[in-house]
């Protein structure tokens, strides 16, 4: 019988951030050792019923397995601005597990797309841990929605001395800054996109952006972009891939596709996640070499958490037998 989880049920089976940062980088790792098959990702635009409609939105489906896995799963996501106002969160979807031996629907994961937001502030949350400049004190969060939240709540205890927040509206901000405080934040200040990024030591872009939201970065900091997930979507300003910099993505046929990676200038080589050595020599040439993230999101990083959270289910039902 196919076990269906909804998301209330699962909430309590998400490992802890340390535990989800080991899972994303294995899940990188796997990928780029071709130790696992992914399918090419699906784009949906989802155009507003018409012009007064504050509806639509974009989804992908995005398919795979890691090889010696129990499971391959297909997970659907999407992004709907206009739920807030109808008292919804804008991220929606669910993942469905299969078994690899027969092929057979085992679980449904009713998520509305809370394990792919979780899983993308883990990966972020991966990238500052390990490429953030020494001693960096500040770090900025562009966006106000459920993944720049979470961010957020994770990034409390990387040792940052505040956050800076940024969004289109100042009602949003200023909602922002009341939770980050809740959360643990003790400083917390509100500034432009321009403004923050211009002196923050490490950026977090977590918007739906079509157009370049960060025109420059000081040297040395750390740049993850989250949000250039599908063809359209920009976040980076051409300024911040030129120069002394890192180009670092998740998967390079996907990033240079459509992530920040599209827009790089010639000549700026890409180095996939999975290939870097984690445990090796200084990921900067120099102090002022600047670091860019470009995660697009990967097929794995969803088969990994998938995976986590329906054994954790599994577990808990063979335990009530």
């Amino acid at each position: 019988m196919v076990r269906v989880v909804q998301q209330s049920e699962m909430l309590s089976k998400i490992p802890p951030l340390a535990k989800l940062m080991d899972a994303m980088r294995d899940a990188y790792e796997e990928f780029s050792a071709g130790h696992a098959y992914v399918a090419d990702v699906q784009h949906v635009h989802v155009e507003p019923h018409d012009e007064d409609d504050e509806g639509g939105g974009h989804a992908c489906v995005k398919s795979g397995y890691i090889k010696g896995k129990a499971s391959w799963v297909v997970k659907v996501a999407g992004g709907f601005p206009g739920n807030a106002a109808l008292g919804l969160s804008n991220s929606q979807g669910c993942m469905l597990l299969f078994s690899q031996t027969t092929g057979e629907l085992e679980t449904i994961l009713l998520d509305n797309g809370h394990l792919t937001d979780v899983r993308t502030a883990a990966a972020a949350c991966l990238c500052i841990s390990k490429f953030a400049p020494a001693k960096a004190a500040s770090l900025s969060i562009l966006g106000t929605g459920v993944v720049a939240k979470l961010v957020a709540e994770y990034a409390v205890d990387l040792g940052f001395g505040g956050i800076i927040v940024s969004s289109r509206t100042s009602e949003s901000a200023e909602k922002f800054a009341a939770f980050a405080k809740s959360k643990g934040w003790a400083k917390v200040s509100i500034e432009s996109y321009a403004a923050a990024t211009a002196r923050a030591d490490v950026i977090v872009c977590c918007t739906p952006s079509t157009e370049p939201l960060v025109p420059s970065v000081k040297s040395g900091a750390l740049v993850v972009a989250l949000g250039a997930d599908g063809p359209g979507k920009r976040e980076l300003g051409p300024a911040v891939l030129r120069g002394d910099v890192k180009l670092l993505v998740d998967s390079r046929k996907q990033c240079e596709a459509f992530g920040e990676a599209f827009y790089r200038p010639e000549g700026l080589p890409t180095e996939e996640l999975g290939e870097h050595k984690w445990a090796g020599a200084p990921p900067r040439a120099t102090p002022e070499t600047v670091i860019v993230c470009d995660l697009t999101g990967i097929a794995t990083q969803d088969v990994a958490i998938a995976c986590a959270v329906r054994d954790a289910v599994v577990a808990e039902d063979d335990g009530a037998k």
